[in-house]
């Protein structure tokens, strides 16, 4: 739109962007430069992400376009030489301190072209050899400084390969064979990838699938996948064009922008980056910049050939419909997500918010949208679980309120397993203000949806094992116990499960292990919806030694009583 509607972009406005695009730059690499990597979730520096690949993806988005600025400089001060040489620098060291293979591979086979193509320039020997001393220096200090080197795991990758990958793109393929025209809906992944999860790929969390295309392919269909398709093959075709034409001050710019996208969509091949809006943002402008560059203007008619004002009626409308739900997503964020700003502004001002209301406004603005229905049934939860209200009529409203919402959370994002067990979890605890077997049914119910998105999800085995020994099914409750045990991905899953077929096994000792159970349960359902999230302590490993003390102290009295155990089961 901006490439559309503006066409002096060059001579008035992109001079300015372009001293932007170097304080962005350089901030992003300050801001992951003062990180301490002992207090991340991949102990790599990150910046304001999260995952280090996507920061070093974002350093990429602008290192190779500045590089090519750098490197084509044709008349500079040797001030601002010497300032960008150093700009550069602090890219580099943040680029390599995030040890992204993914990102150094893309950097690695694009750099070459933009070296390639200033060669010709005046100066250029000089510049290039400052900048590889730069960048030279920028990896030896990330090297002593971080135990991850970058270099040393990218040999590793591509001379053994990565089977974690490997598996989790053919667990992909094989969702798309079910659904290769029309996909599953945009961030169904995390849901669906239970159901082709191979037992040997326990070491991601299962939220992304670390290929976009793969993963946009699967959850927009194919016509998705050719729409980002296209977008890579446009920013090639102005790569090649550019390496055509003369190494003039705009192309090699063109070709700075075009390495720089071509890097992202390059790394999205190993890991998730084109999800995220602030790469996209930035792809956008570049688009714009660098289709200007080549010369190409805008046709009047574009594709149909409509009226002004139904052109500009058409925008506004599509702007209002974005910003609406922009607003909305920002207002779950701050309102109803984790910072919670929002909540901390309105008590500021001297308020106590209502956080029922907000996230009811909240899902009539985002009528598709669970989190507000999953807030909604929360608060009512917490009503119910403060002592209610005193009346036993309003007790029961609040408690067909809250399943009201939860079943309404999970109609909007099935497979949600976390709903469910919350769910799950509210009707055991609060079942008596229901008609009598009610909660016990749809608990049940809600617990086989749950495992029928994942057969090994440790927490919805253990609930549902749970539910059907107080309804005195023991052999069926030991059946699933025994499979968790034996399919369960990861080890706080399989202690749990442990944990509640020992409360079977030994009936004297059901209550300390099922409150053991319950401590790791309440502790797993946390980092299931904090994926990020890092376990600073030794809970695990005290948990698995409270287990083995019980386990003995039940096997000697037992001994003395000269009982034997219930259960010859024995995981």
């Amino acid at each position: 739109m901006a490439w559309r509607r503006h066409q002096d972009l060059s001579s008035a406005r992109w001079p300015t962007l372009h001293r932007w695009l170097w304080f962005f730059g350089i901030a992003l690499a300050i801001w992951g430069l003062q990180q301490d990597p002992a207090n991340t979730y991949s102990n790599k520096i990150s910046g304001p992400f999260l995952d280090p690949n996507l920061y070093a993806a974002s350093l990429n988005l602008f290192w190779l376009p500045l590089a090519a600025l750098f490197l084509g400089q044709m008349s500079a001060s040797k001030w601002r030489s010497a300032a960008a040489l150093a700009g550069l620098g602090l890219i580099a060291t943040a680029f390599f301190l995030a040890a992204s293979r993914g990102a150094t591979l893309a950097a690695l086979l694009l750099s070459p072209l933009i070296v390639w193509h200033c060669r010709a320039t005046p100066g250029f020997t000089r510049r290039a050899m400052q900048l590889a001393s730069v960048t030279l220096a920028a990896y030896a200090y990330a090297r002593w400084a971080s135990p991850h080197d970058v270099a040393a795991r990218l040999i590793v990758t591509l001379s053994d390969g990565d089977n974690s990958r490997l598996m989790l793109w053919k667990a992909t393929f094989d969702l798309i064979l079910n659904a290769p025209w029309h996909g599953i809906g945009l961030g169904g992944f995390r849901s669906a990838y239970p159901l082709t999860r191979m037992p040997e790929e326990n070491l991601t969390a299962g939220i992304w699938s670390h290929n976009d295309y793969l993963q946009l392919w699967l959850e927009g269909g194919i016509i998705t996948l050719l729409f980002v398709l296209v977008f890579f093959g446009v920013f090639a075709w102005l790569a090649f064009d550019a390496l055509r034409r003369r190494a003039d001050a705009a192309a090699i710019e063109q070709l700075g922008l075009a390495c720089g996208a071509l890097a992202l969509f390059i790394h999205a091949g190993v890991n998730f980056i084109l999800y995220f809006a602030f790469v996209n943002v930035f792809l956008g402008l570049y688009l714009a910049r660098a289709l200007q560059l080549r010369g190409s203007t805008p046709d009047k008619g574009w594709v149909l050939p409509v009226r002004p004002i139904v052109a500009q009626t058409a925008v506004l409308a599509l702007a209002f419909a974005g910003l609406l739900n922009l607003a909305g997503h920002l207002g779950m964020q701050l309102f109803l997500g984790g910072s919670q700003y929002g909540m901390q502004a309105i008590r500021a001002l001297g308020h106590e918010p209502n956080t029922y209301e907000i996230a009811h406004r909240l899902a009539r603005l985002l009528p598709d949208a669970p989190a507000p229905r999953y807030v909604m049934a929360k608060q009512m939860e917490n009503v119910l679980n403060a002592g209610g209200t005193g009346k036993a009529e309003m007790d029961r409203e609040a408690f067909e309120l809250a399943t009201e919402h939860y079943e309404a959370a999970r109609r909007l994002a099935p497979c949600h397993v976390s709903f469910g067990i919350a769910e799950a979890d509210f009707l055991r605890r609060h079942a008596r203000h229901g008609a009598p077997g009610q909660a016990q049914r749809l608990a049940i119910e809600v617990l086989r949806d749950n495992l029928a998105c994942n057969p090994r999800h440790g927490l919805s085995l253990y609930l549902l094992a749970r539910q059907l020994a107080q309804q005195g099914d023991e052999n069926g409750a030991r059946t699933l116990l025994v499979f968790g045990i034996r399919n369960a991905l990861f080890g706080p899953e399989r202690l749990v499960l442990i944990a509640a077929l020992r409360g079977l096994d030994h009936p004297a000792f059901a209550a300390p292990y099922e409150q053991l159970a319950t401590e790791m349960g309440q502790r797993l359902f946390y980092y299931e919806n904090n994926p990020t999230a890092r376990e600073k302590t030794d809970f695990w490993q005290e948990k698995q030694r409270q287990l083995a003390r019980l386990r003995a102290e039940a096997l000697a009295t037992e001994a003395r009583l000269a009982k034997p155990p219930a259960s010859a089961a024995r995981p």
